[in-house]
């Protein structure tokens, strides 16, 4: 919804430092800016500096190397994707892992080069299909690198229902690290 303001930017943190640099960016930005954080991140915990520290309000940021699937994420879903990355590592698979950072404006030109590289992507998200940001990431990836993949991009989404407010049927809404891994096999063709 956030992203359809023209002039706003928007940015997911993926942790409490990450949260801590955008928050202090944002502050001294000219550009309104809305910082969108996800619930689960909370409890996390990770040191912060005293001193002054500022992060990027774009930008994407290759967070894990690897050379044969580019799994996407931003807020929360990076966990995921990281989890996943490490249990594909065991099936010799070497995932890189892209977090967004940013969601208006996107980072195309870090998406592609990692797309080029790995030539298969997954794209990771909370959101619900019809709305999410990951239609206009694989479009982005459609339009800038079609010919580089080699297989189609698959994309991790929530159900297309109201999030339940019971744990365990929130849980069955939500896609968990078993899903971004299911989700890689198959776009390496593996499953």
């Amino acid at each position: 919804m956030f992203m359809s303001t023209s002039g706003l930017r928007v940015v997911t943190p993926r942790s409490p430092i990450d949260a801590y640099g955008m928050l202090k960016s944002a502050t001294r930005c000219n550009d309104p800016v809305i910082i969108i954080e996800h619930e689960r991140m909370y409890n996390m915990k990770e040191e912060v500096p005293d001193e002054e520290f500022f992060r990027p309000l774009e930008g994407a940021e290759v967070v894990r190397e690897g050379t044969d699937i580019t799994l996407i994420g931003y807020n929360y879903s990076v966990h995921l994707c990281l989890e996943a990355a490490k249990r594909l590592e065991g099936d010799g698979i070497s995932a890189e892992v892209v977090d967004l950072r940013s969601l208006k404006p996107i980072d195309r030109e870090t998406i592609r080069r990692s797309v080029e590289k790995t030539h298969r992507v997954l794209v990771a998200e909370e959101d619900e299909a019809p709305v999410g940001v990951g239609s206009e990431i694989i479009t982005g990836i459609m339009e800038d690198c079609f010919f580089a993949l080699d297989s189609q991009p698959v994309r991790i989404h929530a159900a297309d229902v109201p999030v339940p407010y019971n744990h365990k049927l929130e849980s069955a809404a939500i896609p968990d690290v078993d899903d971004v891994y299911q989700g890689a096999l198959k776009a390496l063709g593996k499953i």
